[in-house]
């Protein structure tokens, strides 16, 4: 068979076994409270027209007794929201046409318009997992530059049955991690697009790349060393020359969360400063680098042993290309580092394995594909055999509590329990009476991607980036408009402010998700008997207790 035959036929057996696995495992739903969100922006936006997320934080029971449970009153009376509109702009177009769809189907009329229901929640799921499908695709073809289409291809499906996709683009996908994995394998793909065109479109491709990616999850800005490492000196110098043209299309692409963070927080960065002290992430004041490699708290090469064979393989593929292994190893220390410190719960809550990482996903596939290259059936052998591990965990999730510490031994008891769940039943994770409903939804957002992709592909491939910053652009002229409306809209919510901010005040800034954190961490520490750490931890909990029933006490004996 020709090469572009092989390589047809490769994309056909990753989008088939995309496809298989969507009709199997897809989840609706939202995990509360991270994928609500992400979520609110779509409903507040199209629906209410205004960035006051009061009504959809009360609906989804995140108001209890007048006083948000995860976020607390901003000084322009906004809730707070850390979690970035990015996924919300990629979800966009497929929601829209959920909402026609739900309006003109009459079997759907019963469907509350919300933005949050089923054949809502279905046009965001099914984003997601084609998002997913689309890092898949980009990964296989920037690895299939420098090895086969076996070992690329191999490579493709090992990533999507041995990292975290495959959970976050069909169990957990209303939430930015399958978001987030393609946004930066684009931001790779651009990158090393300048090695041969250094045109003005490629320079602000890359930097709207990158906005982009920031937006999804602020974390990805750190991929902006990418580019710079993967051309060479040549390059860099040509790259520096339009450095406006990149910084330009970086400002574009971060600017919708910039003008939705001036009417949230009153300053267009307050989500990377505010947001983060709304939710008491504790920065900084631990480094659990060992915990977050190998700890069976979400470690990643505990649950994810596939990342290790990766890292491996890059080590590999420093010999074919130095400059992008330098970079897909940087990146991924830099992640390392970051997802060690930043957050004191390093575990991230509720998580299948070490999320965080998913923007590394390109580079795990790369690694995969040198290491199954070079070390053919020697990498093989384990790359099968952490694959089905995951896979192990993938079924054992909804036996065990994912916010909650799990040893090996649990995990390894909690298997069998797993594997009696018909794993490969259709639509297993929907109910029975809403799978007809569900599966007529999922073939309708599909046939809106498919139309989507189908227009952009008509245009031609030097003005797609154009396309993707007018859009950016359009969004963020929308979003101020719905922004607009706040003002005279506040009053409406001055309760819940004026009751968040009095809490925030009596209990010194602490909001009810840290206690989270505190429990968490407190049995983790107990449990591989690091008594004194978690001796600190349980002072600190009862002092976060202490407060908050002060708080709640003197708010009580001040009446309504």
């Amino acid at each position: 068979m020709r090469e572009g035959g092989s390589d047809r036929a490769a994309v056909v057996a990753i989008i088939v076994i995309w496809l298989a696995s969507l009709l199997l495992w897809i989840q609706p739903g939202l995990t509360i409270p991270d994928a609500a969100g992400y979520v609110v922006y779509l409903p507040s936006t199209w629906i209410d027209h205004d960035l006051l997320f009061f009504n959809e934080w009360q609906r989804l029971g995140l108001i209890r007794d007048g006083l948000p449970m995860f976020r607390s009153a901003t000084a322009t009376g906004h809730l707070s929201d850390h979690w970035a509109i990015g996924p919300a702009l990629l979800w966009y177009p497929a929601f829209v046409a959920a909402d026609a769809e739900r309006a003109v189907v009459p079997s759907l009329r019963s469907f509350a318009r919300d933005g949050i229901v089923l054949p809502y929640n279905i046009a965001v799921v099914v984003t997601s997992a084609i998002a997913g499908l689309a890092t898949l695709l980009i990964g296989y073809g920037v690895a299939r530059r420098w090895y086969g289409v076996g070992a690329s291809l191999a490579a493709a499906f090992a990533t999507w049955f041995g990292t975290t996709l495959l959970w976050y683009s069909l169990r957990d996908s209303a939430m930015s991690h399958a978001p987030s994995a393609l946004a930066c394998a684009i931001v790779v793909a651009t990158a090393l697009r300048l090695r041969r065109n250094m045109s003005a479109e490629a320079v602000f491709a890359a930097g709207l790349a990158i906005g982009f990616a920031a937006m999804v999850r602020i974390q990805n800005a750190a991929f902006v060393i990418v580019p710079f490492i993967v051309i060479d000196a040549i390059a860099r110098r040509e790259l520096l020359k339009r450095i406006h043209l990149f910084i330009a299309g970086g400002v574009l692409g971060v600017l919708p969360e910039l003008i939705v963070s001036a009417f949230i927080y009153g300053t267009p960065l307050g989500f990377a400063s505010i947001g983060v002290r709304a939710i008491g992430w504790y920065p900084w004041t631990r480094f659990w680098g060992v915990e977050m490699l190998f700890s069976w708290y979400h470690g990643l090469f505990t649950w994810t042993p596939l990342a290790a064979i990766a890292i491996a393989g890059l080590v590999a593929l420093w010999r074919d290309d130095r400059p992008l292994a330098i970079a897909a190893l940087a990146s991924i220390a830099i992640q390392w580092i970051a997802n060690s410190s930043a957050d004191r719960a390093f575990w991230a809550a509720i998580s299948f394995g070490a999320r965080r990482f998913d923007n590394c996903t390109i580079f795990f596939l790369l690694g995969i594909a040198a290491a199954l290259a070079r070390w053919r059936w020697r990498a093989g052998v384990p790359v099968i055999a952490a694959c089905t591990w995951t896979m192990l965990l993938f079924f054992v999730g909804r036996h065990v509590d994912l916010n909650a510490y799990q040893t090996f031994d649990e995990l390894w008891r909690a298997i069998p329990s797993g594997l009696a769940d018909r794993p490969l039943a259709l639509l297993q994770f929907v109910r029975a009476p809403m799978r007809l409903t569900t599966l007529f939804l999922i073939v309708g957002a599909i046939a809106a991607h498919a139309l989507i992709c189908a227009a952009v592909w008509l245009v031609p491939a030097r003005l797609r980036s154009a396309l993707a910053g007018l859009y950016l652009a359009v969004m963020t002229a929308y979003l101020a408009w719905t922004g607009s409306h706040d003002a005279g809209r506040v009053a409406g919510y001055q309760g819940v402010i004026d009751r968040s901010r009095r809490f925030e005040e009596l209990s010194g800034g602490h909001d009810f998700g840290e206690q989270s954190l505190f429990e968490n961490e407190l049995q983790y520490l107990r449990k591989t008997g690091r008594n004194e750490e978690a001796q600190r931890t349980e002072r600190e909990l009862h002092e976060l207790l202490g407060r908050r029933a002060f708080a709640l006490q003197r708010m009580r004996e001040a009446g309504p």
